[in-house]
């Protein structure tokens, strides 16, 4: 009897002890799957006319020069996808993390910042540094 209460009790550390490392593997993993978002924005560049906005395996994607880019902004609010139209001009730099929105009587700026990542604000300071 004492043999299977010492087992159980083994075994009941050891379901704790992978827990708390799964849990804590998981924010690390989070923290770099953002990171990993940011750079790989940051890296990318593109110029183009909106030709067409739709919805592609449930994300809302737009269509750049009758596709020759699609993209999506998976990582920032719905608010900007509502924002820009079709026939807007889409630029973004390379080593810039912000995107420019051109169309007939605007001309603005837009900064990425991926906030429909969960937990972005933890990583805010990551964000400022590479802005910098």
């Amino acid at each position: 009897m004492k043999v299977k209460t010492k087992l159980l009790m083994v075994s009941i550390s050891i379901g704790m002890i992978m827990t708390i490392y799964f849990f804590s593997s998981l924010d690390i993993s989070q923290k770099s799957f953002y990171e990993r978002a940011v750079v790989n924005s940051k890296n990318g560049s593109y110029r183009g006319v909106i030709t067409k906005k739709f919805n592609g395996a449930g994300r809302e994607k737009i269509m750049l020069d009758y596709g020759r880019i699609e993209m999506d902004f998976v990582y920032e609010r719905s608010s900007l996808y509502e924002f820009i139209q079709i026939g807007d001009t889409l630029v973004k730099k390379r080593d810039s993390l912000q995107i420019r929105i051109i169309r007939e009587a605007l001309d603005t700026i837009i900064p990425l910042k991926f906030e429909n990542i969960k937990d972005s604000k933890k990583y805010d300071e990551f964000l400022n540094e590479l802005k910098n």
